[in-house]
């Protein structure tokens, strides 16, 4: 026996597709939550040893770790980048304030190199940063 799927029309392939996304913004929002409240916690744990007169390698191990979270937080901020020519790019928003983010803000890029996960290998990305 024989089962014969349906093909979807294209406006149950977009509603389909906006329920991907919409899940897929939701995790990401998810996570950079998240990110802030560890952030907040590791920024609140450094001012306590900070006013406790804790020693300075002891501040810098908490600065350090802080400075890591908020550079992971500042990384999860995803945009959909609109260029001039009108190509669309998704790519990640970087050294903006979480409440400064606007639609239609503008934006310039930068390129920043990674190490691949697999190989090592340098990767070179475009990045996107709020235009001076």
């Amino acid at each position: 026996m024989a089962f014969f799927r349906r093909e979807l029309g294209p406006v149950e392939r977009f509603e389909n597709a906006l329920k991907e996304k919409l899940a897929a913004r939701q995790k990401l929002a998810n996570q950079s939550s998240l990110t802030e409240k560890e952030l907040a916690e590791k920024r609140a744990a450094t001012e306590r040893l900070a006013v406790a007169g804790a020693a300075s390698p002891k501040l810098d191990r908490a600065e350090a770790s802080m400075r890591a979270v908020d550079d992971r937080a500042r990384t999860l901020r995803a945009a959909l980048v609109e260029l001039d020519e009108g190509v669309r790019i998704v790519s990640n928003l970087r050294h903006v304030d979480p409440d400064a983010i606007e639609n239609g803000m503008p934006v310039e890029v930068f390129y920043e190199a990674f190490n691949s996960i697999t190989d090592g290998e340098e990767l070179v990305l475009h990045q996107f940063r709020p235009a001076p």
